[in-house]
């Protein structure tokens, strides 16, 4: 070795020429000479722009060092003519890059990088040897340590159980048409005598794989696949193929070749594992997901359920802008965006709009707050969320850039529909608190990572028999969300009495277009329809709600009406609601006194998203209300405008629990609060509370 002045070392050959080591690249501008073999090089591009971000290699030198290269956009047409997987090149003057956090292909800390005075030739005369590749194999528990970190990208070995889902007792038939359209393949793949990995090779890897598997004379068993992304879909570790991924099989180069020496010598192990269980995950309701999370013993973990989305919440953000490298949220800087990862710490990153949306679902045990996230809102509408802001500015040029887009119609046309969906429950759960949308402590409030698997549209609806259900009816209460609004109608039957039914505007009828809906007028309804309501927490005790929607007429008839109740209340004892809280029919109303209000906002009230009641059932009973979200804002300022304490109140449609053996209110979005002192309930409260005892 002959020794600098800076005391590194550099590699000497036959000749005069001295050249530097992988090991002792260093960051910074370099004027040394380096000697390698060029094992692999790719096009690395933007992930959502597809823009060309530059050219990027894995190189090895003579002392089996590997490192990551890289050239920028402006110079690949420079030396892409030359490049040969397998050559050997010299090259005159780099720069020594920082080697990025986020999907390394190589252990160097430095990148070599090809600058404005890098020369590259081929070395068609070699003194020496060099190796042909380098490979990172690691174990399932380093693939599990590793898994969602977005950081190394590890090479996997192993023999294939499954190929697109065909075992290979006899050759599978590899449709290429199909593979080509869905962009990708699945393998089942199993290394040595641990766990079986479901393999996702997504595009010019699936391609290449297809052709390996078709060209071989034999049914290929084994499987060598690098740089693969380690994920958790469906509760499941996965694999999945990157843009530098490369496909290897039995005998292509040593390393498949010794494992194929050892699978011959173990037979039994091809038999061992039956490869169906690793796509197995548990199917819950909501209301077995909820209780999941009550357990002491419950950790993250993956379900399948399926639900019927209810609402696309308004007045939450559907939408954050994203890091355009690791989708992470980025933030105004003094002059530019940066990322909030501290693994990409991305400064002048480039914004991109990610999905974040909240929607309400519910099945026939429950009703929950999904959150979509990132591919999952795609995958539901069909459209990016970049394309939708984009089009929204475009039709609303006048807006400023930071003007919040509003919950588009895309999102919107979804409810209504039912999906099988992938639920992730992670320790924001456990903890009631949730990484996005909300902050406040509510077990119902699920922080969802949701996959599309499957969208069978439910038919649900049959058109009634007779108009004559409901000649007309009174809006008494009124809920907007986004273009949607649930009603409670109430049909008139005679001048006290009326019976609640649930109604639902559905698609974009909206109060003011074109049915002119006003809370507290009278309407005729013909042309709706009577659906079947599943769920078990009802508007109403009814087992079907009415659905007005573009094809039904609607005519005001306030001027000329019969009359109608004010209000249908009927709150419930404590014996009712605990009987509620166990088998749950439909959302009650309750009257009580308040004695205790926690977490208000005196200053803006209208910002409260939790606040806490203790609200008196009896002379002996208190019991704890939780309110959230707008009827926490709500009940918020009204206690700013008057104080509530020690006042009666009916609170309609709340949600009974049994939270360690004791009963629990939540409010609901149907919630409302009346303090009303002409109200039967009320005076029968107050003259209850002064009487020297009571019972129920």
């Amino acid at each position: 070795m002959a020794i600098k002045r800076n005391g590194k070392s550099h590699v000497s050959s036959d000749s005069d020429e001295q050249f530097m080591s992988f090991k002792d690249v260093s960051l910074g501008p370099h004027e040394a000479q380096l000697r390698f073999r060029l094992i692999h090089f790719w096009e690395a591009r933007n992930p959502v722009k597809k823009t060309l971000i530059g050219l990027e290699m894995l190189l090895i030198d003579e002392q089996g060092t590997v490192i990551q290269g890289f050239i920028p956009p402006g110079r690949i047409k420079n030396f892409l003519p030359d490049m040969k997987r397998g050559s050997v090149y010299k090259l005159i003057n780099f720069y020594g890059s920082k080697n990025k956090p986020m999907y390394r292909v190589a252990d160097h800390v430095a990148t070599v990088s090809f600058a404005w005075n890098s020369e590259m030739s081929v070395l068609h005369e070699i003194p020496i040897s060099f190796d042909e590749d380098r490979f990172r194999f690691h174990s399932h528990e380093d693939f599990e340590a590793n898994c969602d970190l977005k950081s190394d990208l590890y090479d996997v070995i192993g023999h294939m159980k499954l190929v697109d889902g065909q075992t290979l007792i006899e050759r599978p038939s590899l449709d290429d048409v199909k593979i080509a359209t869905t962009r990708h393949i699945v393998i089942h793949v199993q290394s040595h005598d641990g766990p079986v990995l479901k393999l996702y090779l997504w595009d010019q890897a699936a391609t290449d794989f297809c052709k390996k598997f078709n060209s071989c004379e034999n049914t290929p068993t084994v499987l060598l696949v690098t740089t693969v992304n380690t994920k958790r879909l469906g509760g499941t570790l996965a694999l999945s193929s990157m843009s530098s991924t490369r496909v290897f099989m039995d005998y292509d180069v040593q390393p498949t070749r010794d494992y194929f020496t050892w699978l011959s010598s173990n037979p039994e192990i091809a038999n061992q594992v039956c490869a169906d269980v690793i796509t197995k995950r548990e199917t819950l309701s909501i209301a077995e997901i909820f209780s999941y999370m009550t357990q002491e013993s419950a950790k993250a973990a993956f379900f399948e359920c399926t639900a019927t989305i209810d609402d696309v919440v308004h007045g939450s953000p559907w939408y954050y802008i994203a890091c355009s490298g690791c989708h992470s949220k980025a933030t105004n800087g003094p002059s530019s965006l940066i990322c909030t990862n501290t693994k990409c710490q991305k400064v002048n990153t480039t914004g991109v709009p990610e999905y974040r949306a909240k929607i309400s679902v519910y099945d026939n045990s429950e009703q929950a707050f999904f959150v979509l996230l990132g591919d999952a809102g795609r995958e539901l509408t069909g459209r990016h969320a970049s394309e939708l802001v984009s089009s929204y500015f475009e039709a609303n040029k006048s807006e400023e850039a930071d003007h919040e887009v509003p919950v588009p119609e895309a999102l919107i046309s979804t409810i209504g529909q039912t999906h099988k969906f992938c639920v992730k429950v992670t320790d924001h759960n456990f903890s009631g608190n949730t990484r996005a949308i909300t902050t406040h402590h509510n077990p119902r409030k699920l922080q969802l990572e949701m996959t599309l698997l499957q969208c069978p549209r439910e038919q649900r609806s049959l058109e009634t028999p007779s108009v004559n259900l409901i000649k007309a009816v009174e809006t008494l209460q009124m809920r907007r969300v986004s273009g949607r609004v649930a009603v409670l109608i109430q049909r008139q039957l005679n001048a006290q009495d009326g019976q609640l039914l649930e109604g639902r505007l559905t698609g974009n009828i909206q109060p003011n277009d074109p049915t002119k809906l006003a809370e507290g007028d009278v309407y005729e309804f013909s042309g709706f329809s009577v659906i079947n309501n599943p769920r078990n927490r009802k508007l109403t005790q009814l087992p079907y709600y009415i659905r007005i929607d573009q094809k039904t007429i609607v005519l005001n008839v306030t001027l000329d009406c019969p009359i109608f109740p004010v209000h249908t209340l009927v709150p419930q004892n404590c014996r009712n609601l605990l009987r509620l809280a166990i088998t749950p029919t439909y959302l009650p109303d309750v009257v009580g006194q308040i004695v205790i209000i926690q977490k208000i906002k005196p200053n803006h009230p209208e910002l409260n998203i939790d606040a806490t009641i203790g609200l008196r059932m009896n002379k002996s009973t208190i019991v704890k209300l939780i309110l959230c979200d707008k009827q926490a804002a709500d009940f918020s300022i009204l206690q700013c405008k008057k104080d509530r304490k020690f006042k009666v109140v009916i609170i309609t449609s709340i949600i009974p629990k049994l939270f360690q053996g004791k009963l629990l209110l939540r409010s609901s979005p149907a919630t409302t609060f009346y303090f009303n002192k002409s109200i039967d309930y009320i005076k029968q409260f107050k003259r209850k509370i002064r009487e020297p005892c009571s019972t129920e």
